[in-house]
């Protein structure tokens, strides 16, 4: 087992009990964990196969390498693994500390169960759709993924927490861009969560709303105040996330190392400003 203390975190590479073993009970804040979803097929020689045929598009050359194991159990066997995992955890959180499990359809029920046998208090499901899937004829596409999530005891309503999204749209990570084969998108407060990281380069890109809402249009054919309204939507939603995590405004220039207008530059010039920059190594424009 590996450990990397930062600042600000320790990052633990290991086995996930032995890595509750480490923690000292009541000190974690919340947990977020995506497990092996153990699906990938309706049969068991689908589940049973390499993560890599059942994760990777075909003819994908990524991750053949890099399969994982404990992605091959039957319902009953992940429903007691997954007990047993939120269990320990629990013991590990605060009170009132938040727990949000990733999964899939398939496994969906075995969550909710398993969540509450460790002692969690279920309190709802919240959708993310990845807007992509792989469609079949005939059938609905499965798009999306879910977030069963519950509380270590009492959530009381004045906690000092807002309403949050119960639906979250965000594209999944391509395939050439992932560092795992079930990587999930990295891209809200980056420029927080990975400031001061030399390996980073902070970019923020703004424009005038007409070219913004003109491109909503051009890639969803709606109406223009439609595509004006969800344009806003989308700043507002973002401004208020980024807020409530950070404690600091959005696209604040400070927080980047190279800000630009795509509607004074043009979104090709962008791009060569953008890979420029990266180029020339400096870390900082």
């Amino acid at each position: 087992m590996d450990c990397i203390t930062t600042e600000r975190a320790r990052l633990y590479c290991g086995d996930c009990f032995r890595v509750l073993e480490e923690l000292q009970e009541r000190e974690v804040d919340g947990v977020i964990i995506d497990p092996p979803y153990s699906s990938g097929g309706t049969f068991s020689t689908m589940r049973k196969g390499a993560t890599y045929k059942k994760y990777c598009r075909s003819g994908s050359e990524f991750g053949k390498d890099k399969s994982f194991t404990g992605d091959n159990m039957d319902m009953r066997s992940f429903t007691l693994f997954l007990r047993e995992l939120l269990f320990s955890a629990r013991l590990k959180t605060k009170d009132q500390g938040v727990c949000c499990v990733f999964i899939d359809f398939r496994n969906l029920p075995a969550v909710a169960d398993a969540l509450q046998m460790a002692g969690w208090i279920w309190r709802g499901i919240a959708v993310w759709d990845k807007k992509s899937s792989r469609p079949q004829m005939g059938r609905f596409k499965n798009q999306c993924e879910y977030i069963v999530w519950g509380s270590n005891g009492d959530l009381p309503l004045e906690r000092g927490v807002g309403v949050l999204d119960g639906l979250f749209s965000y594209g999944n990570v391509p395939t050439a861009k992932r560092y795992h084969q079930t990587g999930k998108p990295v891209g809200r407060c980056a420029d927080y969560i990975l400031q001061g990281r030399e390996d980073c380069f902070h970019v923020f890109i703004t424009g005038a709303l007409p070219d913004r809402a003109n491109r909503v249009i051009a890639e969803h054919g709606v109406a223009v105040d439609a595509a004006r309204s969800h344009v806003k939507e989308r700043d507002r939603k973002r401004s208020s996330y980024y807020r409530h995590i950070t404690d600091q405004a959005w696209g604040m220039a400070a927080n980047y190392d190279l800000c630009l207008n795509s509607s004074k530059l043009g979104i090709d010039r962008c791009v060569d400003l953008i890979l420029g920059a990266v180029d020339m190594g400096t870390g900082h424009i």
